[in-house]
């Protein structure tokens, strides 16, 4: 094929169109739009842009959200961006920083860990959140065996509460001798259920399978 300087088909803007035997190709400069583009001559597309902000937009002219535009990918169909790695022992990811340093270089991403089929959850340069190769979620751990484990080093594992009104937040605690039903608001405990698997109600120590007692 050949290269050379003339005008573009798409009008008077100026451009560099490369030709091959299959393919025609011209990057140019589009008058009004301040904008650098690689333009499909056969297809009639345009398919990268380089707009004067610094955006990239693949398949589109928009920026859809002003606040993620940095680079844009669109199609009328199936879309996406694949980043991959010839290595079954690498990671690959995304990472989102706010600093060059260590420790803000990464402060938040997606990982995955192409050795140990795992994907991993960055917040804070931790992973707090994992999915393994058979769909098990972890979180405060990274080998979960489990379809959901929670593990947590201050006891409390699951907590929920309805929002509006004065609802109290209820939850799942544990210790090293029992694990509890509590209202967390509170600090009421509705059930415990000992490491022996004696269950009281009313009571912090069941010494029988149910202990039921009332105030």
């Amino acid at each position: 094929g050949n290269a050379y300087i003339s005008s573009c088909s798409t009008g008077s803007s100026a451009g560099i169109k490369i030709n091959s035997d299959t393919g025609s190709f011209t990057w140019y400069a589009a008058n009004g739009t301040n904008a650098l583009m690689l333009y499909d001559n056969v297809a009639g597309a345009e398919r990268i842009r380089l707009d004067s902000s610094g955006r990239i937009l693949v398949g589109t002219t928009s920026t859809y959200n002003a606040d993620y535009d940095n680079v844009v990918v669109a199609s009328s169909g199936n879309t996406g961006i694949t980043i991959a790695s010839t290595s079954t022992t690498a990671t690959t990811g995304i990472a989102f920083a706010d600093g060059t340093d260590s420790g803000n270089n990464t402060r938040g991403g997606i990982v995955y860990d192409h050795n140990a089929t795992l994907l991993k959850l960055n917040s804070n340069n931790g992973f707090p959140m994992v999915i393994d190769g058979s769909g098990r979620v972890g979180i405060g751990t990274d080998s979960p065996s489990y379809p959901l484990e929670i593990s947590a080093s201050d006891g409390t594992s699951l907590a929920w509460q309805r929002t509006g009104g004065s609802a109290k937040k209820w939850g799942f605690v544990s210790d090293n001798s029992a694990s509890y039903f509590r209202n967390i608001t509170d600090t009421v405990d509705a059930i415990v259920v000992t490491n022996a698997g004696n269950v009281g109600i009313g009571t912090a120590a069941p010494g029988e399978p149910l202990s039921v007692f009332s105030s």
